[in-house]
């Protein structure tokens, strides 16, 4: 650029593809240095599955309290805001009053000051324990800690070397997982062995994503104009995407070079998500506390939701969607609101299929419908319902990537023999598959959707959707595809074995469930699950 040669330098302690990730990436060969400098400590890991009449949060809780009480410095990791924020006000009504200033949350939303406060506190140990999300998983100097929690395993086992790799640096320290009650978990705390003794997963990438390449180009039209020539740096597409973007009139044509037609539109390009469109949550007397991507905002600050921010709690009372604004009203209620979504799903286009004796499986383009229908208020620590409101809120429509695959029908006859709830079956499976996906490809739980259905307009069959939650899609039902035999291994193993009878949150049920996790049929899942088995 500018006549200068740039190196690039790319660094990771957790990639196990690093030649074959940062090839594709910047679609240059690269040169692999592999070296361990690391002074090692001596590390505890310690995974506790709690009780049925103990929630995670609450045995969560319980070891914070005992680390801040005894003076142990420590990080605590949970899976999303909302936890953060609620474990945060929990301990915040738990400790005695001379421990509270020495507790901090920690997440994206906050402004650049109070983060980089809160990481000062704790580097010179003014406080005790952050509550984080993965935000403090790597990239920041928090210094020697002693205790790193991980409240629910955050999926991969790359997030959980980062996350525990955070305590124990300088001197032996200690690792707690607390296990969630849900398959992915389960199978977790039952072989830790995988976590600890396998190598990292392969990083996925697909870099010829449409809606990423599109914000790309615009961005790097900016800087430099873009012609032909840099069809090496954005792949064979790059032409069918500038046509598109000078078609939508975000970029135009001068002698063969494109720029775009708005000045730095980076400025609408987040780095975070892939949604442009942001709403700004603002409290009733007109503070902006942060903002949120589109869909983020109906599903966590709908009408009604609860929302958390620093430890304190807020009622959503409007959302407007012309002006993009939520208004927030401070308010102290004794629950958390969860939001309920439902989805459907159309074949577009077959990219790939394969068949297993009579189980045909399949991989290719669909278009996902979702919309939140309503939401559930439950009680804090409990997690007892206390009620559900409906909610009549846009849809979202986007084009992604899938594995699909479908019954057939002497599984179906099978399950009719016995007695058992086909359908629910189905939906037991659906949930269950998405539970178990994050073993097969590095994803969370959030990233994947799926769908069940009996007979599916496209198959006209029985017929069960694991889906890319982005649009375009981000490789990670093509993982599923290619990893078909293992990921309904996983799945047998963890609801196999789950004690429970009729299903849990442990095995089979899913907590945003729009369907309000009925029908459900464990007894179905497993032999659907045993006669599909039978023939890979």
């Amino acid at each position: 650029f500018y006549g200068r040669k740039v190196n690039f330098i790319f660094s990771s302690a957790t990639v196990s593809n690093p030649d074959e990730f940062f090839h594709k990436l910047l679609r240059e060969n690269v040169e692999i240095i592999t070296a361990n400098e690391s002074e090692k400590q001596k590390k505890t890991y310690i995974f506790i599955k709690p009780v049925e009449e103990r929630s995670t949060y609450t045995e969560t809780l319980w070891i914070l309290e005992e680390i801040v009480k005894n003076g142990f410095r420590g990080i605590c990791f949970m899976r999303s805001r909302k936890g953060v924020e609620l474990i945060y006000r929990y301990l915040l009504n738990s400790l005695p009053e001379e421990y509270r200033n020495k507790i901090a949350p920690y997440r994206s939303g906050y402004s650049k000051e109070t983060r980089r406060e809160i990481e000062r506190k704790l580097s010179t140990g003014e406080i005790l324990l952050v509550v984080s999300t993965n935000a403090l998983e790597l990239g920041i100097d928090i210094g020697d800690l002693d205790v790193a929690v991980i409240s629910g395993y955050p999926g991969t086992i790359s997030s959980f070397l980062q996350e525990s790799g955070r305590a124990g640096r300088r001197k032996p320290g200690y690792t707690i997982l607390v296990a969630e009650k849900d398959p992915l978990n389960e199978y977790i705390v039952k072989h830790p062995e995988d976590i600890l003794e396998k190598p990292v997963e392969r990083l996925v990438i697909d870099d010829e994503n449409e809606t990423i390449l599109r914000k790309h180009i615009l961005c790097a039209s900016f800087e430099i104009p873009i012609t032909e020539k840099d069809r090496n740096v954005f792949g064979p597409r790059l032409d069918e995407i500038v046509n598109k973007l000078k078609e939508d009139g975000r970029l135009k044509e001068i002698r063969g070079r494109f720029i775009p037609v708005e000045s730095m539109p980076h400025r609408f390009v987040s780095l975070r998500n892939f949604d442009e469109d942001e709403f700004s949550l603002i409290t009733e007397d007109g503070n902006l506390l942060e903002t949120l991507d589109s869909w983020r905002a109906f599903s966590e600050a709908h009408p009604g939701a609860v929302y958390y921010h620093e430890g304190e709690s807020f009622i959503v009372t409007n959302i407007d969607l012309s002006t993009r604004e939520i208004t927030l009203k401070h308010m102290e209620v004794p629950y958390y609101t969860q939001s309920l979504e439902i989805s459907s799903v159309n074949i577009k286009n077959v990219c790939e299929e394969k068949t297993e004796h009579d189980i045909k499986i399949f991989f290719g383009e669909v278009e996902v419908t979702s919309r939140i229908i309503g939401y559930q208020k439950r009680q804090h620590f409990t997690n007892n319902l206390l009620g559900e409101v409906p909610l009549s809120l846009p849809e979202r429509v986007f084009e992604t990537q899938s594995l699909w695959f479908i019954i057939p029908e002497r599984i179906k006859e099978e399950n009719v023999k016995k007695g058992f709830d086909f359908h629910g079956g189905i939906h037991a499976l659906e949930h269950l598959l998405i539970g178990v996906f994050p073993l097969i490809a590095i994803s969370d739980r959030k990233d994947i959707g799926g769908l069940s259905h009996p007979i599916h307009p496209d198959t006209m069959k029985p017929t069960i959707f694991i889906y890319d939650g982005y649009p375009g899609g981000i490789g990670f039902s093509k993982k599923g595809y290619e990893n078909f035999s293992s990921l309904i291994k996983y799945g047998y193993e963890v609801v196999s074995k789950c004690p429970c009878k009729d299903g849990c949150p442990s095995c089979i049920y899913s907590p945003k469930c729009g369907n309000r996790n009925k029908p459900l049929d464990k007894k179905s899942a497993i032999l659907i699950l045993e006669m599909i088995l039978s023939v890979l």
